[in-house]
């Protein structure tokens, strides 16, 4: 990157202060959206909510990928699945 350009994006700045000292020496601008305060203001910028949701409806997926029976479509509150045993192999 040149000298004065700006930088928007994921960057870590507590666990990788190497990478801003890096910045900092190309005279560059940057904001780490992690550190974006979760208020209504800045939602449309909050990428850790995004990334939460992503990943909850991901493992639902892997999660009904694993179960070794059918999954039902609907489910009360008291559920409709009992637990499995979480060391539970899946049959070859």
């Amino acid at each position: 990157m040149k000298k004065g350009q700006i930088l928007i994006g994921l960057l870590d700045p507590d666990f990788a202060p190497q990478c801003l000292s890096i910045l900092q020496k190309r005279a560059l601008t940057s904001f780490a959206l992690e550190l974006m305060p979760r208020i209504t203001r800045a939602q449309s910028m909050d990428v850790l909510s995004s990334v939460a949701s992503i990943s909850g409806y991901k493992a639902a997926l892997l999660a009904a990928e694993k179960l070794l029976r059918m999954f039902p479509m609907m489910m009360t509150a008291t559920g409709t699945i009992v637990p499995e045993h979480p060391f539970q192999e899946c049959p070859s």
